[in-house]
Order: structure tokens, then C-alpha cells, then sequence
């Protein structure tokens, strides 16, 4: 005789001895050893039309438990309403049941989510014939406890989520919308990777290029360990043109590309053009630690420039450290010190100590805030010669030899500073005069947006780095920095721009091949200016 928990007679309770017949032990190792089986004849859902019945998964769906079985990483980008809630919680159901002893975390950006994903499960559970199930110990809202001491419980990302926690699978839902995704994964990615058999299933749809887009672009990549798998729109089958076109006249072209054809967009009306947005490409750094960011070794015969942005150290906006290779062409970003812990009065140090390794590298400091603070002690406390000075001169920032009476150390940002700096590094980055290699600057340059005539990052976002990105495009305007670096960063746009006007005007077949010159083939030599 079954034993019911807590008087629930769909569930098994935990620990009571039941008979199984002959057909019943065939019919559970035929589950156990094949996922689609069981999830074709035991598992069922409830339907907008026909209720609860059996769970018929289409074509995309069998792939993604295909890819969960043999992978255990897997990262999905899936369009709206494609159910891949339903399919991760079919998974999920099997993996509980079948392989005891397992610690499973369910992770969404919100909490609700997370638990209506849990329910999921337990209504697919409680429909389960009483042979396939293992009892059980625990069955809450938030947690279910089976009598094989597998454990699924429920969570809302967050840093501190599974601190603490032991993990054997670990599903991440609609992880693109996730708040403070990068901190969250840094303090989660311990726990889920320590086994040699952790699993971890991450499935969103685009919003942005983020964390999400990172990791999805790597896998496709093969730099990182996941395995991507994409479901197109029209996999489902019951979406056609006529369902395509219907959708876009309701929600706009754009957000149909977005969460349908699953098209990474970034922030409208940003600084960069998308186009190039989406072209940017970052590598991974040569050494990292908490903070630092390398991306390129030292080279003992160039200059180097860096720009800083000053925060309070509060936890809040980060203070940045950015590197530029000044020497090479296009201008390279070799490196980013980033923190958000460390207090100004510290700084001075940092900046004189990574400085001197970069051949004692100029540094130009924004000094709107606390950063005055910071340039006047890396100066006079450090003694440290190579900090830019600027003077007002007709409402125009200039860069200063230091003989004015009205100076700064470092920069004061000015509604007219930024718009220079930011037109004139939009006009580097756009003409490969200047190369980013750094993900967190990629990612601030996809949500810095126009607002209110100005350029800043949306609501919720960081624009540390952009700024000191800003504050070079800035320098590289003034007479100095053509003395310093023997570039001149206008002749140089000029020059790109002719160059391209050169072969947007060149006839289509035209090449030279290192045989014939131009004149030699009967061209007349001032054919190209």
C-alpha cells in the first residue's frame, strides 16, 4: 500500500517499501537510460487549449535535451515563448530522479520566475505514476526533497545566492536580464565548476551585449567550455510569414529582431554607430587579476598614456585606469585596472607604481571630483613628473607647460571637453585608428547613449571606462599629444577618410598586382588623386 505525503495522494511519501511488477522495473530502466522516452510518455504539462495531457517536445526541444545530455555546459539563445522553460524542467524532472544524491540550484533574475519554474517540475512530479517516483522528504515552495536525497531548490540571482552552497547542476535562467550578471557569475562560477561532472545550463534571449552575449559569442568561438545551441523563429511550428508579419505590425521591426530572431542590439542612439558596435571584437587578457586587465606586454620602446577616472570607492561607479599604446597604429588599449573598492588616498600610489612600469607612462586624471585630490598628490607627494597639466584659455581646456597662473593637474571635464572627446574618439574607433580590447569597455560602449545633447550611461549601467576612453579622444586633439606621440590624430583621420573615398571610387575589377603600374596599362597617372 502507497503511503501519501502529507495526505497528497499524486505524491509517494519517502521510505515506504513498495512492490513493482515485472513491467514496471522494464518500464523504469527504459526511462532512466533514455530521456526521451520519459519524457514522451511521462511527463505532462498543461496546455492553453487542451489542458493537461502528455508533452509532445518539437524538433528544437529534443535537440536541446540531446545537448543537455551530452554536454555539461550548455549555453542556449532562445527566441520568446519557444518553451524553454518547459523542456529545461522535463530535464531537470529526469536528472532528479534518476541520479540520486544530486544538489540542484534553479536560478532566475527574479525570484517568482525561479519558483514557477520549481512548480513546473513538481506538477510534471505529481503526474508521474507512482513506480517512476522516489518519494518524498521535502516538498515546499521553494524546495523539493526527494527520497533519493536529490534536492532542487529555487533562487533569486544574486551575488551572495549560493554563496556558501554545494551544486551538482545548475540551470540560469533568462541569464541576459540578470542585474550585476558579472558579479553575480564571478562569486556563483566557484561553486557550479569545483566537480567534474557539475552541469550548468544557461538560456535567455538577447538583451544587449552583456555577460550573456560574452559568454554566447566565446562559446561560438570555442574559447570557452559551453556548448551553444541557437532555435531559430520558424523552428516552431506554428510560426510562418503571415505569424511574422503579424507580430512585427504589433511590436516594430526592431523588437522583433530582438526577441524572435534573437538579434544582440545595443542601447539606441549610442555614441558608436551599431554597426561597429557589433564589430567590435575583445580578447582575453594575457594576465588578469581582480582588478587588472592586461592585454598586450610592455614594450620598453613605447609610449604609453594613461587616462583615469576617479570614484568616491564606495562600491558604487569604478574607479579606471586605462592604458593606451600611443606608439603603434591604429592606438592600442593594452590594459585596464578597474575597481570600485579603493579609496582615493590610496590611489596615488597605484597610479605612481603602474605608471613607472609603463615608461613612466603620462597620465591624464579627470578632476571633477575627488580625482583634483588624487593629481595633486601623485604631483607634489610623488613627485611624479608625467602628469598632464591643463589651463582654461578662452573657455577652451588646453594642455599647459605649467608656467599659467590657472592650472589644473589632469583635466576638468566641461560640457565642451566632452563633446570634443567624445566626437573625436567616436571618429578613432570608427576608422580603426583606435583598437578596444577589453570586454567591460565594449560593454559600457553599447548602453553610452545620447541624453539630453550629451553622451552618458543609461540608467543602471557604468560609464567609467568610456570616460577615460573620452578623455583620450580629448588629449589626442592638442598640439601636444602630435609632439608627444609624432601622430597627428586629424591629418590621420583625414588621411583614412581619403583613403576610403579613394576605394569607394575605385572601378570594381581594378587591383595591382606588384607587375603593371597604372600608367603602364595606358591609365593616365593623375587617374587617383
Amino acid at each position: 500500500m502507497v503511503d501519501f505525503y502529507n495526505g497528497n495522494t499524486n505524491i509517494k511519501k519517502a521510505g515506504i517499501k513498495t512492490g513493482f511488477t515485472s513491467d514496471e522495473i522494464k518500464e523504469y530502466i527504459k526511462c532512466r537510460d533514455d530521456i526521451l522516452y520519459f519524457t514522451k510518455n511521462y511527463v505532462k504539462i498543461i496546455t492553453l487549449d487542451y489542458g493537461l495531457q502528455l508533452f509532445h517536445p518539437y524538433e528544437y526541444q529534443e535537440r536541446m535535451l540531446d545537448a543537455f545530455n551530452n554536454h555539461r555546459f550548455v549555453i542556449n539563445l532562445l527566441p520568446r515563448q519557444t518553451g524553454k522553460s518547459t523542456i529545461v524542467a522535463a530535464y531537470i524532472l529526469h536528472y532528479a530522479i534518476f541520479t540520486p544524491e544530486k544538489s540542484i540550484g534553479i536560478l532566475a533574475n527574479k525570484e517568482a520566475t525561479a519558483i514557477e519554474i520549481l512548480d513546473r517540475i513538481k506538477r510534471m512530479f505529481e503526474n508521474l505514476p507512482h513506480f517512476l517516483q522516489p518519494g518524498v522528504k521535502e516538498y515546499n515552495k521553494k524546495n523539493v526533497k526527494l527520497g533519493n536525497d536529490s534536492n532542487i531548490m529555487s533562487f533569486a540571482t544574486g551575488s551572495d545566492a549560493v554563496r556558501g552552497r554545494s551544486f551538482n547542476f545548475v540551470y540560469l535562467d533568462e541569464f541576459a536580464f540578470v542585474d550585476n550578471a558579472d558579479e553575480f557569475f564571478t562569486s556563483t562560477y566557484p561553486v557550479i565548476s569545483s566537480g567534474k561532472s557539475t552541469k550548468v545550463i544557461i538560456t535567455s534571449t538577447p538583451n544587449g551585449m552583456n555577460l550573456f552575449y560574452k559568454i554566447w559569442s566565446d562559446a561560438k568561438k570555442e574559447r570557452n567550455s559551453f556548448f551553444p545551441l541557437e532555435v531559430k523563429w520558424n523552428e516552431h511550428p506554428d510560426r510562418d510569414e503571415e505569424w511574422r508579419e503579424e507580430t512585427i505590425n504589433n511590436i516594430g521591426l526592431k523588437k522583433f529582431n530582438q526577441e524572435f530572431k534573437c538579434q544582440f542590439h545595443g542601447s539606441s542612439d549610442t555614441l558608436l554607430d551599431g554597426n561597429v558596435l557589433t564589430s567590435l571584437v575583445w580578447e582575453d587578457p594575457i594576465f588578469q587579476d581582480n582588478n587588472f586587465s592586461v592585454y598586450r606586454n610592455i614594450d620598453k620602446t613605447h609610449n604609453y598614456i594613461m587616462t583615469v577616472d576617479v570614484s568616491e570607492g564606495v562600491g558604487l561607479d569604478y574607479t579606471v585606469i586605462n592604458i593606451t599604446d600611443v606608439s603603434v597604429n591604429p592606438y592600442e588599449q593594452v590594459a585596464v585596472w578597474r575597481s570600485n573598492q579603493i579609496e582615493p588616498v590610496i590611489l596615488p600610489e597605484i597610479l605612481n607604481n603602474i605608471a613607472y612600469k609603463y615608461n613612466q607612462a603620462f597620465v591624464l586624471i579627470e578632476t571633477n571630483s575627488v580625482g583634483s585630490q588624487v593629481a595633486n598628490l601623485l604631483y607634489s607627494e610623488y613627485e611624479y613628473e608625467n602628469v598632464i597639466i591643463t589651463k582654461i584659455d578662452k573657455s577652451d581646456n588646453l594642455v599647459s607647460g605649467g608656467f599659467s597662473n590657472r592650472i589644473d593637474y589632469g583635466l576638468r571635464m566641461t560640457k565642451k571637453t566632452k563633446n570634443i572627446g567624445c566626437t573625436n574618439i567616436k571618429s578613432l574607433i570608427e576608422n580603426n585608428l583606435y583598437k578596444v580590447n577589453d570586454f567591460n569597455t565594449i560593454e559600457e560602449l553599447q548602453s553610452f547613449s545620447r541624453k539630453n545633447n550629451s553622451f552618458q550611461a543609461e540608467t543602471g549601467k557604468h560609464d567609467d571606462i568610456v570616460m577615460t576612453l573620452v578623455s583620450f579622444g580629448w588629449l589626442s586633439t592638442q598640439d601636444y599629444f602630435s609632439e608627444l606621440t609624432q601622430n597627428d590624430t586629424i591629418k590621420m583621420l583625414i588621411e583614412k577618410r581619403k583613403e576610403d573615398i579613394e576605394n569607394e571610387l575605385l572601378p570594381v575589377g581594378f587591383y595591382d598586382d606588384s607587375i603593371d603600374s597604372l600608367e603602364d596599362r595606358g591609365y593616365p597617372t593623375n587617374f587617383i588623386s
